[in-house]
């Protein structure tokens, strides 16, 4: 939230920064009246449903709910948080920021130290001891512009050179460390000087981690000779989170959103040589299983995966591990089997581009690999068998969103299991019915609100939309009368606004709201509605709010006097007289309106 940074700055940058240019560098806009159409980035639709308003500078996609002002659309493009979508747009626009507004220094100053170990190794790569590791990359297929675009490096050999040279260029000890690259020697006294540590990286080739905005956060590190670990990567630190990171994904994320898929492998290499051999739609999890944090941040360029992992059985447990937390969140997701001991890297330089294609195109879904697992060691003249192959595909079936791909689901495996359809409907609804009993209690609770949320929030844009309105309609209500959290933090918001004599833009409101709230006012402010009479709608608001208020006062006065005249309660008859007051006071309003 803007904090440190001057409203007045954020104000700048925002008036600077034209929304539909800013756009036009991510998407194909279309113009349609006073607005742009484009297909959304954050979901898959034929339809072009992500409106921008040059006018209002605000987007958003009726398709998903997404929505906001520039901030918000370069955060969700490029992954930033908000300090972060300011500087960048600060920089884009020529504004310079105030000293102690800037991103969060510690965190910066790990940046500059990353970036300065990766120069280091990187030029290690050219030395003559480095000549060893130069050769094994050629012998593993790689040419120089993919070392290069991946700025491959090696750490040599030695305990100390990385650390000696971060301190003769002004590092500290302590910011080393805390960046992962140097370790503390067990040994080392209460208060550690620069012989109580060494380098955490030595003679082991090197493959820098950024992240999406291409910035190194962290390394790892492949030994080439006889050792342990075979792998080595950094710690996790204020800026590297390896499950919130996806190997190449600031290489590959334009062409991820052009091809509308991912292709997903396990390792640094099979990254490297996939995107040298022409598909650099491809992103690794290195070393870690694929996390929700990692779907999240891929979901945010398509929602169609393919994974290709290593086929031993470990890297098979992964694959359907990962599988599932891609279909639990509406990917399209798909696998593909190499053949016997080969990874992406190797079946490449073997069999080329062609039958890597071929695979690809031949890449099962979820539910059929399962079932084709589970057919494989079952006997179906076996009851019991046929129940265990249930039992290991239903999951997938329970947790599939398309309701289409599910009836095609459970045809299939009726028809491979000889069962009737029902028979596995009735399983998939029992399934389910325990989450949908929950549910459906909330949904039904939720849908008493509805209407009386609904016409808050419309009044809250009306209010937004029309000055007269807004200050009419501050002087009669305050925000302890809305049910609607969001309506009430826009309220407050006005009154805040008012008070401090401001004049009110709503991206400024928008600024201040969660991502939730974002989309909500950016929704309403740009639903295209036909010709109002405003003032009409905001009494007819007031009058049902009003009433709800009302309604209620008198329902929990009628659990009061039912209690009252249980316990005998002298404040009975003053209960009674407070209920006949709010009985007449909506009859009074009703006949009013």
């Amino acid at each position: 939230m803007p904090g440190a940074i001057p409203d007045e700055v954020l104000d700048d940058i925002r008036e600077r920064v034209d929304i539909v240019e800013l756009a036009s560098e991510y998407l194909s806009l279309k113009k349609t009246g006073d607005n742009f159409k484009a297909l959304c980035p954050f979901h898959t639709e034929k339809t072009a449903s992500f409106v921008i308003s040059r006018k209002k500078q605000i987007f958003h996609c009726f398709g998903c709910g997404v929505g906001g002002n520039v901030y918000s659309l370069i955060m969700k493009m490029e992954g930033l948080d908000f300090p972060e979508a300011v500087e960048r747009l600060a920089k884009r626009c020529g504004v310079s920021l105030p000293t102690s507004s800037r991103v969060d220094r510690f965190r910066e100053e790990l940046y500059r130290i990353n970036a300065f170990a990766q120069d280091f190794y990187s030029q290690n790569l050219r030395t003559k001891e480095g000549q060893s590791v130069l050769k094994y990359l050629q012998e593993r297929g790689l040419n120089k512009e993919s070392i290069s675009s991946f700025t491959l490096g090696y750490a040599p050999s030695g305990w100390t050179n990385l650390l000696n040279l971060a301190i003769s260029k002004g590092f500290k000890i302590e910011e080393i460390e805390r960046a992962g690259l140097i370790i503390k020697k067990e040994q080392s006294g209460s208060s550690p000087g620069i012989g109580d540590y060494y380098d955490r990286f030595r003679e082991r080739l090197i493959f820098p981690i950024c992240d999406i905005q291409g910035q190194v956060v962290g390394f790892g590190g492949r030994i080439l000779k006889e050792g342990e670990p075979k792998y080595l990567n950094s710690p996790e630190t204020p800026i590297y989170n390896k499950g919130q990171i996806l190997y190449g994904l600031n290489l590959a994320k334009t062409a991820i959103r052009e091809a509308g898929r991912a292709i997903i492998v396990e390792g640094y290499m099979d990254v490297i040589l996939c995107h040298q051999y022409g598909f650099i739609n491809t992103v690794g999890v290195c070393g870690t299983a694929l996390t929700e944090g990692q779907i999240r941040l891929l979901r945010r360029y398509t929602q169609e995966a393919i994974l290709i992992y290593d086929p031993d059985p470990a890297g098979m447990k992964a694959v359907l591990r990962g599988m599932d937390l891609l279909n639990e969140e509406g990917f399209n997701v798909k696998i593909v089997e190499l053949i016997q001991g080969s990874d992406p890297a190797d079946f490449l330089k073997r069999r080329g581009v062609d039958d890597f294609k071929r695979s690809l195109d031949s890449s099962e879904g979820l539910f059929e690999y399962r079932l084709g697992k589970a057919l494989e060691k079952a006997d179906l003249s076996s009851p019991e068998e046929k129940a265990k192959v249930v039992e290991e595909v239903i999951p997938t079936i329970v947790k599939t969103k398309d309701q289409i791909q599910v009836h095609i689901f459970i045809k299939r495996l009726a028809e491979k299991l000889h069962l009737a359809e029902e028979v596995i409907l009735s399983e998939v609804r029992s399934r389910r019915r325990g989450v949908k009993e929950g549910e459906g209690l909330r949904e039904h609770l939720k849908s008493k609100e509805k209407g009386i949320i609904e016409c808050e929030r419309d009044l809250v844009r009306l209010m937004l939309l029309d000055e007269d309105i807004r200050k009419e309609t501050l002087k009669e209500v305050d925000e302890e009368e809305f049910q609607d959290g969001l309506s009430q933090k826009v309220i407050q918001l006005l009154k805040n606004f008012a008070l401090r004599q401001e004049g009110l833009e709503v991206k400024r409101i928008i600024d201040l709201l969660e991502e939730e709230g974002k989309a909500v006012i950016s929704s309403l402010i740009l639903e295209e509605r036909a010709k109002e009479e405003r003032m009409k709608l905001v009494r007819a608001y007031l009058l049902r709010m009003r009433e709800n208020r009302l309604n209620k006062g008198i329902r929990d006065l009628k659990e009061k006097i039912a209690v009252a005249e249980k316990t005998k309660d002298k404040e009975l008859g003053l209960l009674l007289n407070q209920y006949q007051r709010l009985v007449k006071e909506v009859r009074f309003l009703k006949q009013g309106a």
